[in-house]
């Protein structure tokens, strides 16, 4: 039905296209003037602040399609004009002061919030004989923490705030012989149970033994930090000779986000 003001025009079902045309008419003819327009399928008046109103409950006002090209050549168009945009699926309306065309649409998703990483480095003093038995050596030097003789472990307890994710961890360590090999790890002490668990570990190999101080590499982790747990640098060896020396690692980690 095509209302206008509060007079029934036209109340026959008719195509769209002949409401067009009839209101057309009206506008042609001068009846309009300071009357809003009205298009549904029911009766009813249009929104007196409104000009034109259409209603319905299955249907949707379908603006001019044009893809981009067809949308530029539009000349001058005027502050408000618009469009669907079919090169991009979007409702494009014209904007005189920016002289632009404005698409709408969902806002753009805002980028990620970066973690940035952070470290902790433990040098050699960081580490002691897990052993109270134990004859070791925490040196700052050049000689790195070892334990002179037999078999032992070497620790370096750490703490992390609760929720940090670690992400991996650097050992600095020298394999000066080939007779035995040195087990470097990242371990947790549960404080309920005792339970230990190994986060992390990297073996020197007995045929890497080398003179000079080397380092493991990034040892990739993906461990979050619990409050229950105790978490410690292990450098274990069956046979450490003086010829294993541990100079300290560097652990990366996130922080929790919230």
């Amino acid at each position: 039905m095509l209302v206008i003001g509060n007079k029934r025009v036209f109340q026959i079902p008719l195509p769209m296209k002949y409401f067009f045309l009839i209101l057309l008419a009206y506008v042609c003819f001068g009846q309009l003037s300071g009357q809003g327009v009205l298009i549904s399928p029911d009766n009813g008046n249009p929104d007196e602040d409104a000009l034109l109103e259409l209603r319905s409950t299955s249907q949707g006002f379908l603006p001019p399609r044009l893809d981009r090209a067809q949308r530029d050549i539009i000349l001058n168009p005027p502050n408000g004009l618009v469009i669907y945009n079919t090169s991009t699926s979007r409702l494009n309306v014209f904007d005189t002061v920016a002289n632009e065309w404005v698409e709408l649409g969902p806002a753009p998703e805002a980028d990620p919030a970066v973690t940035p990483t952070q470290s902790i480095t433990l040098s050699s003093g960081h580490f002691h004989a897990r052993e109270s038995n134990d004859v070791y050596i925490s040196a700052v030097g050049q000689g790195g923490a070892n334990i002179t003789t037999g078999v032992g472990g070497l620790v370096a307890p750490f703490h992390l705030p609760v929720g940090s994710r670690i992400t991996g961890i650097t050992f600095y360590y020298r394999d000066r012989t080939s007779a035995a090999e040195m087990s470097l790890s990242l371990t947790q002490e549960f404080l309920g149970s005792g339970f230990f668990n190994t986060v992390a570990n990297f073996t020197t190999g007995v045929v890497n033994a080398s003179p000079d101080w080397t380092n493991s590499g990034p040892v990739n982790v993906d461990h979050v930090v619990s409050g229950s747990a105790g978490y410690t640098l292990v450098a274990y060896s069956t046979s450490w000779s003086g010829d294993l020396h541990i100079k300290g690692a560097v652990i990366s980690y996130t922080l929790p986000t919230n």
